[in-house]
């Protein structure tokens, strides 16, 4: 929960700002540059329930430099409510989606002996 004057985020439960006294929102309306701000066409690369897979993809993403919005995102106290869409600019959606695909690949054959694993566990 945000306070929409002085932007300070309280833990769920809160509902009134002790400083100003003001009604909380669960999210700070963007700042008037951010409106002014040209939007690119976004697409979206990813839209799911699990939000568990959520913290995973953002750090995948900005580790590859890609930036990227997340609509629906709650507190990990939620983890099972409404869907999550992450959206990128059009110009990094197959990057983006090869991140994504790279979740769903099983790992390269042989990772067991690089790792140290016994390869024959008779």
């Amino acid at each position: 929960m945000f306070c929409p004057n002085c932007k300070t985020e309280y833990v769920i439960g809160i509902l009134v700002c002790a400083d100003c006294e003001t009604n909380l929102v669960p999210v700070l309306p963007p700042d008037d540059d951010e409106l002014e701000a040209p939007q690119e066409d976004l697409v979206t690369i990813l839209q799911t329930r699990d939000q568990s897979l959520i913290p995973l993809i953002k750090s995948m993403l900005e580790d590859a430099g890609i930036e990227y919005s997340v609509e629906g995102e709650l507190p990990l106290v939620h983890l099972s409510i409404g869907w999550v869409k992450i959206r990128v600019n059009e110009r990094d959606e197959a990057a983006a989606k090869d991140i994504i695909e790279s979740l769903n690949s099983p790992p390269p054959m042989g990772l067991e002996e690089e790792h140290g694993q016994p390869e024959d566990s008779r």
